[in-house]
């Protein structure tokens, strides 16, 4: 009881300027809201690599859900300037260091994008990465974390069908959201970008959200607290 309490303890100060970001925060009453009522973000990042604790963004994009349904206007995306790149990034994501040098200043993207999430309910794809270097660039452009709540898919998808997260069963590879899309006929278009995956990661969060209210999972607090 008092681990599932402190997720949802009123979360730090932060500068004056940043107290409208800090209050939208969720509160612990706010865990028997109906998920229709929330805005959720699906959020999707381009980085230099896959080690969260020294790699950066490149690119952010994210989108906003509400109730059944993805606002199309409701949306992000951010080319974030860097000057270091990998060759085998590069081929991934297709962003030259070139481009890259281009993008905007970190504090401009923190800002923007803190702006735009407020007090949204993260959803990512492996979320936690996301978080874990978005995180880092807030810390540096403003200096405080990350306050948002945030839930993966694949957590998702695993309670939907169990058998999913069974190691001896499943290769991991099919949990991979090419493989979890074509699983729930999600298609992606524009696959290795973040505002292409940001947005089929929406319609996978939308198809397993409508399983899990089939099982009585109806407030925020039902969505969260697993």
């Amino acid at each position: 009881m008092l681990r599932a309490l402190a997720g949802w303890l009123r979360p730090p100060r932060v500068p004056p300027e940043f107290e409208p970001y800090r209050s939208a925060q969720p509160r612990w009453a706010d865990r028997k809201k109906p998920l229709g009522e929330i805005r959720f973000v699906v959020l999707d990042t381009e980085t230099t690599g896959l080690d969260p604790s020294q790699d950066r963004v490149l690119e952010v994009a994210a989108v906003g859900v509400r109730g059944s349904s993805i606002d199309v206007a409701d949306g992000l995306d951010l080319r974030v300037r860097q000057h270091l790149t990998t060759a085998g990034g590069v081929d991934v994501h297709e962003i030259t260091p070139g481009e890259a040098a281009r993008g905007l200043p970190e504090e401009d993207v923190a800002r923007r994008l803190l702006e735009f999430i407020g007090g949204a309910v993260l959803i990512g794809h492996h979320v936690a990465f996301d978080v874990a270097v978005l995180d880092r660039l807030v810390r540096r452009a403003v200096g405080f974390p990350l306050l948002n709540r945030s839930y993966d898919t694949v957590a998702m998808a695993g309670r939907v069908d169990r058998r999913l997260l069974d190691p001896e069963a499943v290769a991991r590879d099919q949990l991979g959201l090419e493989a979890l899309c074509a699983r729930y006929g999600v298609e992606i278009e524009g696959r290795h970008t973040a505002l292409g995956d940001a947005f089929a990661t929406a319609l996978l969060f939308l198809k397993l959200l409508s399983r899990l209210e089939e099982r009585r999972v109806r407030t925020l607090g039902d969505l969260l607290g697993r």
